[in-house]
């Protein structure tokens, strides 16, 4: 049962950070580039965190920018 807990709250986590990542792309109009070299920077600053991690601080840091 727990598992089955913790399996819908990964796969909640993977829903929002791909709603995330999709309004990054927007964001910076498809610039793949700029995206990857920004995501690759947070990763290479913070190694102990994962991809998920760094696509949430990411979408913060633009949205706070952004509004």
């Amino acid at each position: 049962m727990e598992s089955v807990k913790q399996s819908t709250q990964l796969e909640s986590v993977k829903q929002a950070t791909q709603r995330q990542f999709t309004q990054l792309r927007t964001w910076f109009h498809g610039n793949d580039a700029t995206l990857q070299k920004l995501l690759n920077q947070l990763q290479t600053a913070n190694p102990e965190k994962d991809q998920y991690w760094c696509i949430n601080q990411l979408w913060s840091e633009q949205r706070t920018w952004r509004y």
